[in-house]
C-alpha cells in the first residue's frame, strides 16, 4: 500500500454536527485537507461563516448548514444529501451541557442535555442510514471522558455521553451486515473555547493529573477521527478510542 495513499478521505462525503468550532471544526478543517467534502452544522450562523472564512482554499468542498440538531435533525442531513449528493461519514459533535448539580437542575434543563446529545444522535443516524448503507459509511459520535470519570460536568451531559456510548455500541451491531461502522472518540480535558471563562485555577488543578503532562487540542481528537472515519479502519467498529493524556487510564 502506498504511503502516500494513507488515510486519504477522497471521494468521501461527510457530515459534522458542531462543525463550525472546537473539536467539530479541528475535524472539518482535517477532513477538508485530505480531500472529502465537508458539510458543516450548527446553530450559530456567525461560526458557520468564521469557519467558511478560515478555509478559503476548500470553498469548493465546503458546505454549511444552519440548525439546532435538537430540531432540524432530519433537514440538517437532507440539506447535505442535497449539497454533497451523499453521506458516507457522519459525525455526531453538537452537543450541550447545563453545568449544574444534579440537585439544582430541573427536568426541562435534563431533557434539553438528552435531546440535543442523545436524542439527536438518533434522529441523524436514522435519517442518514440509507445513504451511509449506500456507501458502505461509517458514524462516529463524539462523547467524553465524563462518560466513565463522572466529573468535568453535570449529571445531563455524563449520563447522555454515557448513553451515546451504548448507542454506539449497538448501533456496531445492528448495521455490520450492512457495511456501516460505528464508533467513539472519548475526548478529556481539551483546549476549546469552551474552557474560555475557566480561571488559571482550574488548568493548574487538571494538568498534573495527565500523564502526558497537557491539554489536548482539538487537533489531538481530528486525527483520532481520521483515522476511524478512514477506509485503512475497515475492520474496526464498535470501538472507543480514549484521547485525554491518559488520564482516565480506562
Amino acid at each position: 500500500m502506498a504511503a502516500n495513499r494513507l488515510f486519504s478521505l477522497n471521494g468521501e462525503s461527510a457530515l459534522v454536527t458542531g462543525g463550525g468550532t472546537g473539536i467539530g471544526a479541528a475535524i472539518s478543517r482535517l477532513f477538508l485537507h485530505m480531500g472529502a467534502q465537508v458539510t458543516i452544522a450548527s446553530r450559530r450562523e456567525s461560526k458557520l461563516e468564521a469557519f467558511r472564512n478560515s478555509v478559503p482554499q476548500h470553498a469548493s468542498c465546503l458546505h454549511a448548514v444552519p440548525g439546532d440538531v435538537a430540531v432540524d435533525s432530519e433537514r440538517i442531513v437532507a440539506t447535505a444529501v442535497a449539497a454533497m449528493g451523499s453521506i458516507s461519514i457522519l459525525v455526531n459533535n453538537a452537543s450541550t451541557s447545563v453545568g449544574k448539580p444534579m440537585r439544582d437542575m430541573t427536568g426541562a434543563e435534563w431533557q434539553t442535555v438528552y435531546t440535543t446529545n442523545l436524542e439527536a444522535a438518533f434522529r441523524l443516524c436514522q435519517s442518514a442510514l440509507p445513504s451511509l448503507e449506500a456507501n458502505r459509511g461509517c458514524i462516529l459520535h463524539i462523547s467524553s471522558a465524563s462518560a466513565v470519570a463522572g466529573d468535568y460536568d453535570d449529571a445531563a451531559y455524563v449520563s447522555s455521553k454515557s448513553g451515546l456510548e451504548g448507542f454506539s455500541r449497538h448501533l456496531a451491531v445492528e448495521l455490520a451486515a450492512d457495511g456501516v461502522r460505528s464508533n467513539v472518540i472519548r475526548p478529556g480535558l481539551i483546549n476549546t473555547e469552551a474552557f474560555a471563562d475557566y480561571p488559571d485555577a482550574f488548568f493548574e488543578s487538571q494538568i498534573p493529573l495527565i500523564p502526558l503532562g497537557r491539554l489536548g487540542s482539538p487537533e489531538d481528537v481530528a486525527y483520532a477521527a481520521l483515522y476511524l472515519c478512514s477506509r485503512e479502519a475497515a475492520f474496526v467498529t464498535g470501538a472507543v478510542l480514549t484521547v485525554d493524556g491518559g488520564e482516565t487510564r480506562i
